[in-house]
């Protein structure tokens, strides 16, 4: 599904459409112009992914401090 990201201002001229497949993500960094991310390198497999969030905003009916942490409990 397409963002509207019409607040952007440091738009870059590189618009990319990719299909995220499970297991997957896709990752941009907040400089767009001058990020080196998934736009150039690809999708970044989960096993791969390390960290945690730590504050969840969006969407609103879902904020929440480590979001996920039930998926995680005993």
């Amino acid at each position: 599904m397409p963002l509207d990201e019409s607040y952007v201002v440091n738009k870059s001229s590189n618009e990319t459409r990719t299909v995220v497949t499970p297991g997957n993500y896709f990752v941009m960094g907040d400089n767009r112009p001058a990020s080196s991310d998934s736009r150039f390198w690809g999708l970044v497999p989960a096993n791969l992914m390390t960290g945690r969030a730590f504050i969840q905003l969006l969407p609103f009916d879902h904020i929440g401090v480590f979001p996920g942490a039930h998926a995680f409990a005993n």
